[in-house]
């Protein structure tokens, strides 16, 4: 395909931005997040006790992040799209069953604990972000902003939205199935994805190598952003103190998020705040986050 054929066509990478945001807002923003609303409906109703039903949050996190290696490997040989299309339709069943079938605790740790953290693990922000990094280079950070920005949005609507509904129908399993609707339209969005932009006869950016050649001849040959010429080994990167600094914000960071989400609207609920009130504070704590993340992405591609 030619440069003008490129053109004409107009450049695919933005328009995987915009499916992977609905996809990330379906997913983690309307299920994820919905959980904070849900879990403490359902096991008043089923009369759980809070502990224990809480294992399978614990098992779902946990997943989401060890089966990581897992979910590179099915990158590697199925690409992307497959990849987050099984996670999607594995995440979309969970939820289908956890409205329909689900009475019993081990049921509960099962389907939410396992199934719905594997399909978290497998559409999530690794195959995310490495189908963004196939289609962008120069603006790499402002489309994983963006795209970060969709589960905000999801959390932000999630929280009253599920609330309200469940109060409506005077249900928790309602929550469940209409989780399950977001995971198809998830679904559906993943379809028109593009792995690469080889696969359009496209480049990332948009940019042609002769482009690029130009854009850094006028720049005296410097990327907007820093590249590392060095080929890491996985021994080089342990024996990095960075590698150990970042581990211990992330983590610190996900500890503070996860209890907030999982136990925050139950707290607000036992200071005496309404249902809609303990909701509404979640959905802002939320949207807060999602803020900063596109303008994040956008402070992250600057050269300086």
């Amino acid at each position: 395909m030619t440069e003008t054929s490129v053109g004409t066509r107009g450049f695919y990478g933005w328009k995987n931005v915009v499916l992977l945001f609905f996809v990330y807002l379906s997913t983690l923003g309307i299920v994820f997040y919905g959980y904070s609303v849900i879990f403490p409906a359902m096991i008043k109703a089923l009369e759980w006790n809070r502990g224990t039903a809480s294992i399978a949050q614990t098992i779902c996190v946990l997943l989401m992040g060890t089966i990581i290696p897992l979910v590179a490997y099915s990158i590697n040989k199925n690409g992307v799209k497959k990849t987050m299309r099984f996670g999607i339709a594995l995440l979309s069943v969970g939820m289908l069953l956890l409205g329909t079938v689900t009475s019993r605790m081990w049921q509960w740790i099962i389907l939410w604990g396992l199934v719905v953290g594997i399909g978290f693990g497998f559409c999530g922000t690794v195959p995310i972000q490495t189908l963004l990094m196939h289609w962008f280079n120069v603006k790499r950070a402002t489309a994983i902003g963006l795209v970060m920005t969709g589960a905000a949005v999801g959390g932000f609507l999630a929280q009253p939205f599920f609330t309200w509904l469940m109060g409506l129908v005077n249900s928790w399993r309602v929550a469940w199935l209409v989780g399950a609707g977001f995971g198809v339209v998830a679904l559906v969005c993943s379809f028109f994805l593009v792995n690469k932009p080889e696969d359009l006869g496209q480049f990332a950016d948009g940019l042609s190598p002769e482009q690029i050649a130009e854009a850094q001849k006028a720049s005296g040959g410097g990327a907007h952003t820093f590249r590392t010429s060095i080929i890491w080994d996985v021994k080089d990167v342990f024996r990095t103190p960075v590698i150990y600094f970042i581990t211990i914000f992330v983590i610190g960071q996900l500890m503070s998020l996860f209890m907030i989400t999982s136990h925050g609207y139950l707290h607000f609920i036992g200071r005496n705040f309404t249902q809609m009130q303990a909701a509404s504070i979640l959905s802002f704590i939320i949207l807060g986050s999602g803020c900063a993340r596109f303008p994040a992405g956008r402070l992250a591609g600057r050269p300086d």
